[in-house]
């Protein structure tokens, strides 16, 4: 469970992010293939959207500040459930 709260953090952190800039990221271009930027643009998109959706924020920085505050008060709490409504997700 820890190891999948971890990945979660990772990846919402990486699409707080800005985006890399393929184009001149000589490692990032030897790393990946043209498939595999377009997975991960979608995986980022992807957590883009469930995060704007569980907090209501049209503005994705608004949105992952709101969504870590209430990460943030969650685990504080006790609860180690990643506050996360995947049935948002899916629509």
């Amino acid at each position: 469970m820890k190891s999948f709260l971890i990945a979660v953090c990772v990846l919402l952190l990486m699409a707080c992010a800005k985006r890399p800039d393929y184009e001149t990221d000589e490692i990032f271009k030897a790393t990946f293939s043209a498939e595999d930027v377009v997975a991960i643009n979608a995986l980022i998109g992807f957590v883009d959207s469930v995060v704007m959706k569980e907090t209501g924020s049209e503005d994705v920085n608004t949105a992952y500040a709101l969504y870590f505050e209430k990460f943030n008060t969650s685990l504080h709490a006790g609860n180690y459930m990643v506050p996360i409504n995947f049935i948002l997700a899916r629509n």
